[in-house]
């Protein structure tokens, strides 16, 4: 069966709303780049971040969830950054799908 295609913002809503069954924080990390007060200023985190970062209540652990769109991947720089947290003890995936979600934080936390 072919999976519903979904925008990043409806993957992204699918996902927060499963946060607290997996005992998951996750806050939505925009890296945008304007002026403020008249000065060019970077937000966010770096280039490649996750979209979602935050922690796991029970243990502390950070946690970063790149979100696609349908049948989207990460690029390089996005999954480089989901495999430096990984080779570290983080929690980091990524997914383009609630499902996907589910199916890869299960195996995490087991």
């Amino acid at each position: 069966m072919e999976k519903v295609k979904q925008s990043e913002a409806q993957v992204t809503g699918e996902i927060a709303s499963l946060q607290s069954k997996y005992g998951l924080v996750l806050f939505r990390n925009q890296r945008q780049i304007g002026k403020i007060n008249g000065s060019w200023t970077a937000t966010g985190f770096m280039n490649g971040a996750s979209d979602l970062i935050g922690y796991q209540r029970s243990t502390g652990r950070f946690v970063a969830v790149e979100v696609k769109a349908t049948g989207k991947k990460p690029t390089k720089e996005q999954q480089a950054f989901i495999d430096a947290l990984n080779m570290n003890g983080c929690i980091a995936l990524w997914a383009d799908s609630a499902a996907m979600f589910i199916d890869k934080i299960e195996r995490v936390l087991i």
